[in-house]
């Protein structure tokens, strides 16, 4: 991700992983069981230039689904032993792209393109730089990517579908 510091591609997508696995005193499986009380869908992504919170919520949970939705942004618990757990899940998908040559000549391309700049590397990282990677930079990234004084696109963006009308909504405010 555009956000990873030099040397530390992955580490935006990794903080993303650790976020809904662990939130305000509620473990992974708790989380997930919560989501699925309130019929809820959520993920998180990350993309060279963003880091996407999806929340899929029933109108008259939708209060409640927030209120999860900003347990887990807000007070991740980041916990060391699921850091490395998901560690090692990265570097072990990052082996894996080694094997295939799409993924490598992907690498490989972006290098040619874009040298050592933006895009130079895929937002998942490579084996080489998850490896160094620590509980404290996923925390650093964290208070810099994720929480709101760190936040740097100019409003977050919410939409809603499936018939919900402007006073179902919650719109950005300013």
């Amino acid at each position: 991700a555009c956000t990873d510091p030099p040397g530390k591609a992955g580490l935006t997508a990794l903080m993303a992983d650790l976020l809904d696995e662990g939130a305000a005193g509620r473990n992974a499986l708790q989380l997930s069981e919560a989501w699925q009380a309130l019929g809820a869908d959520f993920s998180i992504t990350t993309t060279t230039d963003a880091i996407i919170f999806d929340l899929d919520a029933l109108a008259d949970k939708v209060t409640d689904s927030l209120a999860l939705f900003a347990d887990v942004a807000l007070r991740p618990d980041l916990s060391s032993v699921e850091f490395q757990r998901r560690k090692d899940q990265r570097i072990a998908t990052a082996l894996t792209a080694e094997a295939d040559p799409a993924s490598t000549r992907s690498v490989a391309l972006r290098r040619v393109v874009f040298g050592q700049g933006y895009g130079a590397l895929p937002a998942d990282g490579l084996r080489s730089t998850l490896k160094g990677l620590e509980v404290k930079d996923v925390v650093d990234q964290y208070r810099a990517a994720v929480v709101p004084q760190g936040v740097t696109a100019p409003k977050p963006v919410i939409t809603t579908r499936r018939g919900a009308t402007r006073e179902e909504t919650i719109l950005p405010r300013g």
